[in-house]
């Protein structure tokens, strides 16, 4: 999978108006995972947004210049909160610029608009987070470019 988001990304570079430093990431769920491996990977890119999964990769991490966005809702039975704290130390190890934050009864998918929300609040759309995240995402992106 890195090497074939690698070759994606090397081919965003061939698109007009598309220059190196100036482009972001966005991943949501299993494209979350994706955007933040892509970070890992050292690929060029300013900013990345994860909405996801965290687990590290089975490769070693190239050095990451993006910063990073988290958004996560703490009720997402994918991302417990160890995972959580392992994302976080690996960030920081990095050495790198990064923000988390973390939603209140809330849990994976939370922006999906068509998935009902569970009883228990870990899975489905919760329009606060949906709302709150989406102006996070603005607020960063503002920051970064």
């Amino acid at each position: 999978m890195r090497d074939k988001l690698k070759a994606h990304h090397a081919e965003l570079f061939k698109l007009p108006g598309v220059k190196p430093g100036r482009a972001a990431a966005v991943g949501f769920c299993l494209g979350g995972k994706c955007v933040l491996d892509l970070a890992r990977a050292g690929a060029d890119i300013a900013g990345v947004v994860n909405h996801g999964i965290y687990d590290a990769p089975p490769f070693p991490n190239a050095a990451m210049s993006a910063k990073l966005l988290v958004c996560h809702g703490w009720n997402d039975p994918y991302c417990p909160p160890e995972t959580v704290v392992g994302l976080g130390n690996e960030l920081t190890d990095a050495g790198i610029d990064w923000q988390l934050i973390a939603y209140s009864q809330t849990g994976h998918a939370f922006t999906a608009n068509d998935v009902p929300l569970a009883e228990d609040r870990s899975f489905g759309f919760q329009p606060d987070t949906d709302r709150r995240s989406w102006q996070a995402m603005l607020n960063f992106f503002g920051e970064t470019f």
